[in-house]
């Protein structure tokens, strides 16, 4: 009886189209980000179901081996998304690499306590910019934009930015090379520039020298990626929109999912400088550090901004 029962209810459900529907299946989106805070929207869209909501699967993996290795997983495939500062991207643009920027990340302004800062042993006989001159320095990747922001910046407060020597060393790593005194000054980013900061003094604010106001790391993948893939796109813009702007007024949560990704103390991320996340991509933001790179060498020229944004087809 009871199976007659539900024959006919599955027969009744058929003809009346009344079938439960299907919860569709979700885009499989692979990323490749630091935990840094300056990427925090991605680990706080994760940790919260922001992603899921917006229907994708992500996965993040984690590096610190810089912008060049998410660079070869992304061309290679094997990753889809990563981040990346102006200066690593306009490099990519002038050497006929088509990665595009389609999703805003940290931004630098003035007005709040910076997250990149130049910093010395406490012990160090530099103060200044031009205590600098002809000394070691590491901003993490050699040619990023924050050597050349650090450059820049030597140069407005009385150094002689063409007279730093460069050297690269992961960012968990800067502080123990500054004891050991392989450098004399690392440019440190948040969470690490608190990390070390027992036994360091900041001198200056590393992105001071490039605008009053930028973006310091974007969201990008290929042109060809992001026009096969537009709704996936649309769907991260959404997710990490949503993230950012929850980021930018939950310091207190996100700096727990910040200490769990870096592996940074929870009182040492509750310390820190916090970033400032955009909420869409604006090309003035992002000329700045296009025209700073071009001044100092680091691009053969400078271009538009919109050259390395990339335009939706609905909206072309």
């Amino acid at each position: 009886m009871n199976r007659f029962v539900l024959f006919l209810a599955a027969a009744f459900a058929l003809l009346t189209g009344s079938v439960p529907a299907q919860t569709p299946a979700l885009i499989p989106l692979n990323i490749m980000a630091s935990p840094l805070d300056l990427n925090g929207p991605v680990f706080y869209a994760q940790d919260l179901g922001i992603f899921k909501k917006y229907g994708l699967d992500v996965h993040i993996q984690m590096t610190f081996a810089g912008v060049e290795q998410a660079s070869t997983a992304i061309i290679a495939g094997t990753a889809d998304i990563g981040s990346a500062n102006t200066a690593t991207l306009a490099q990519a643009h002038l050497r006929g690499i088509d990665f595009r920027y389609f999703a805003a990340g940290g931004i630098f302004t003035d007005k709040v306590r910076p997250t990149e800062v130049v910093a010395v042993l406490k012990s160090s006989p530099i103060h200044t910019a031009a205590d600098l001159n002809g000394k070691t320095l590491s901003p993490g990747q050699l040619r990023s934009m924050l050597q050349c922001a650090t450059t820049a910046w030597a140069d407005k407060h009385g150094g002689d930015g063409k007279s730093l020597k460069f050297v690269e060393i992961p960012f968990p790593q800067m502080d123990t090379a500054l004891e050991q005194h392989r450098i004399d000054a690392a440019v440190f980013t948040e969470p690490f520039a608190t990390a070390a900061s027992a036994d360091t003094r900041v001198i200056g604010s590393a992105e001071e020298g490039v605008a009053p106001t930028f973006m310091v790391l974007g969201w990008y993948a290929t042109g060809s990626w992001l026009n096969a893939h537009a709704d996936t796109a649309a769907r991260f813009i959404a997710a990490v929109r949503e993230a950012s702007a929850w980021g930018n007024t939950h310091h207190q949560e996100s700096a727990a999912i910040i200490s769990r990704y870096s592996k940074i103390p929870q009182d040492t991320v509750d310390q820190m400088a916090r970033a400032v996340y955009g909420l869409t991509l604006d090309p003035k933001l992002i000329q700045p550090p296009i025209d700073v790179a071009a001044r100092y060498g680091f691009i053969d020229r400078a271009f538009p901004a919109a050259d390395i944004i990339w335009t939706p087809p609905t909206q072309k």
